[in-house]
């Protein structure tokens, strides 16, 4: 049994580097490459920048300055960071009152909340574009109600199943010690869903950091555009300046790339303190 487990920890080991060496390779010579003169990146892009190719930091000065990255940084930005808050906010709270009702109706809510998870965006990308535009919400605003009401169901569904494992004795007590639902959700039940609402909030932020299907059928062809939106024009109004574009796909992952590690740390260090509270 010992040899077993043995075998299967290599394995698994073997399989996370390998997995971790595709993954790191083409950002390593995107880096790389950042660094290239424009003519040297078709010809040896496998190469390492030389006293000819290398340019310094040429290409991101020029990507942020000749460029709308910064404008579309901070439209990225705006949109996740506040598309995340709502999203963590309503859910967990909607979700405890689900959880801690027990009723007909919070049955029946939830079940339609596990229902919307079954419709994908695709199917409603023709009706929500145009409702958007009617309504002259096709700009980042229109984007995080579209983002608030497609993430709501999934979020609903995970946090009410770690708010049904709260004990009802702890809100009882607080109940008839006078605090009314609002202070109880803020100041007992929020604190205990905090490793959730933190890993929810990761994992929500890179999905729609990321987006390219929502915010393409909302913006359109309008004058600001999300990160993704950016590249995506970039790639094709750029094609004589790949430095630029590629200094430009490397800068775009710094943010992301901060924001996971920085919660990262946060979510393994909750965790860790709840597993010794719980001790």
């Amino acid at each position: 049994m010992k040899e077993n487990g043995f075998l299967v920890k290599i394995i698994s080991s073997i399989v996370m580097v390998f997995s971790a060496i595709l993954f790191i390779i083409p950002i390593v010579f995107l880096f790389i490459n950042s660094f290239k003169g424009q003519s040297f990146i078709e010809k040896s892009f496998f190469s390492v920048p030389d006293l000819e190719s290398f340019v310094g930091f040429g290409n991101y000065f020029e990507a942020l300055i000749e460029t709308d990255f910064l404008f579309s940084l901070i439209i990225s930005i705006f949109i996740t960071a506040i598309s995340v808050w709502f999203i963590m906010f309503v859910s967990s709270m909607a979700a405890w009152m689900i959880s801690a009702a027990k009723n007909i109706f919070s049955k029946i809510l939830f079940f339609f909340f596990l229902f919307c998870l079954a419709v994908p965006f695709e199917t409603m990308m023709f009706i929500f574009p145009q409702m958007l535009r009617y309504l002259d919400l096709n700009n980042p605003l229109g984007i995080i109600f579209i983002n608030i009401g497609f993430a709501i169901p999934f979020n609903i569904f995970v946090y009410s199943l770690f708010a049904g494992l709260i004990p009802a004795n702890i809100e009882k007590a607080a109940f008839l010690e006078g605090c009314s639902p609002i202070r109880i959700f803020f100041e007992i039940i929020s604190p205990i869903l905090r490793p959730v609402t933190l890993a929810l909030a990761l994992i929500n932020t890179v999905w729609l950091w990321n987006d390219f299907l929502i915010s393409g059928s909302v913006l359109g062809t309008a004058s600001y555009k999300t990160l993704p939106l950016f590249i995506a024009d970039l790639g094709l109004y750029q094609s004589s300046k790949p430095g630029v574009f590629i200094a430009v796909l490397v800068l775009s992952l710094i943010p992301i790339f901060v924001f996971y590690k920085r919660f990262n740390s946060r979510i393994v260090r909750k965790i860790e303190d709840t597993i010794k509270t719980g001790e």
